[in-house]
């Protein structure tokens, strides 16, 4: 991912393309001329022109990326198929794939064919002539998805949001708008897959309208109108899953070991007056209990760091520094502060970090250092340490980013 942002200049000095893209395009072009062969194929990044490879790219084969291709064509082209959904199409045709691939399923590592799949199907162009399905991010309409963002207290929905998730397509514009009857908003575009805060809409009438889809969408520089799901639409689809963020919203997701989750429907029985008010229909919340287990093995557990009030500085608030969460797999593949790393939390934390909250460590900062270290081990994998700079805050408003509101944006 360093290289996601770099350009490289062919010999002739004609051409400027991301490493990335120009890897990808090589290796398209070696394994045509050799007739087989491995090719790395590429995604848009999430920031502007960043260009990101496809885990496992190497091990897919011209002819299991053709299966991908079907199983992309068997989706609906507008709605963003959930991980539960690709992990069983793959599954369906995991005689078909070639050894590399099918070793794979076989060893239980499905989490990034489940990435390649949807990558896939973000990228497919609508048709059948093939060349199209290869066609790339620029060939591909683009198209948004409305995601709840709620506040769920003792089982009923206290308070709600919205935020739009950038879904395919490659996104030019910085700025969206949104206009309906009533009201209107920009907010920042998000891109490759990232997800909006939520909308400053507070008026629950006109919320209503935006989660049922009543209003127009457009670039804010191409003035071009989008194409979108609303959550009304997703709805009448298929149950909503939810699960809760280090700041206890709760959001579409699939939930960790450890972490509770939500199942929002359209149901007659059961339900919530603010989500039926909103779709203006019955629409239900079924709570879930802490997941028990997964079949993710530690090589395919992913973390991050999120949340955080950030200052224009690069620094922290000392008191509210990002969380570390596990955003897919299990903490007890985790090693938070591994014995004999180069790393003390002593040195840098008022307590040590305990067991994790739905998937989340937070970090409370010493009163006498500038910065904190945290190192982590996934599995097998070597230690990763993370420094972030914290302040006491002075002068807070003028270093604060308005832009940071309550979404974590991925």
């Amino acid at each position: 991912q360093g290289l996601a942002r770099k350009s490289i200049k062919s010999n002739d000095g004609g051409n400027i393309e991301n490493i990335w893209t120009h890897v990808g395009r090589w290796s398209r072009d070696r394994a045509e001329s050799r007739g087989d062969g491995g090719t790395i194929r590429t995604i848009p990044g999430r920031y502007g022109s960043w260009v990101n490879p496809i885990r496992y790219a190497a091990q897919i084969r011209p002819h299991d990326q053709k299966i991908f291709e079907r199983i992309a064509k068997q989706l609906d082209p507008n709605y963003l198929p959930s991980r539960d959904s690709m992990r069983a199409k793959i599954n369906g045709q995991r005689y078909s794939f070639r050894a590399g691939v099918k070793r794979l399923i076989e060893n239980g590592l499905f989490e990034g064919l489940i990435d390649h799949g949807l990558q896939t199907w973000a990228l497919a162009a609508p048709g059948d002539n093939p060349d199209e399905q290869r066609a790339g991010a620029a060939g591909v309409e683009v198209r948004y998805q409305l995601e709840p963002y709620l506040w769920i207290s003792k089982g009923v929905v206290d308070y709600a949001s919205i935020r739009i998730r950038h879904i395919k397509g490659k996104a030019e514009d910085d700025k969206l708008i949104i206009e309906g009857d009533g009201f209107s908003h920009e907010i920042s575009a998000p891109k490759g897959g990232g997800v909006s805060d939520p909308m400053p809409e507070e008026n629950a009438v006109n919320i209503g309208r935006i989660w049922r889809g009543e209003f127009t969408l457009k670039g804010n520089s191409t003035g071009s109108e989008y194409g979108f799901n609303s959550v009304s639409d997703s709805l009448r689809k298929a149950p909503i899953l939810l699960v809760p963020d280090h700041q206890g919203m709760w959001h579409p997701g699939e939930p960790v070991v450890g972490q509770r989750s939500a199942v929002m429907a359209r149901s007659s029985d059961g339900e919530d007056s603010m989500l039926s008010l909103l779709d203006g229909s019955s629409v239900g919340l079924r709570m879930q209990a802490g997941l028990a287990g997964t079949r993710i093995k530690a090589q395919e557990t992913n973390v991050s760091f999120s949340g955080g009030l950030k200052l224009t500085t690069g620094e922290y608030l000392r008191r509210a520094p990002p969380v570390l969460k596990v955003t897919r797999g299990s903490p007890e593949h985790v090693d938070l502060f591994p014995e004999g790393g180069g790393v003390i939390w002593s040195e840098f934390l008022i307590e040590e970090p305990g067991e994790p909250v739905e998937g989340v460590w937070k970090f409370v900062p010493r009163d006498d250092v500038s910065s904190i270290r945290i190192e982590y081990k996934i599995g097998n994998d070597v230690e990763v340490v993370k420094e972030i700079q914290v302040t006491d805050g002075v002068d807070l408003w003028r270093g604060y980013r308005p832009e940071i509101g309550r979404g974590e944006g991925a």
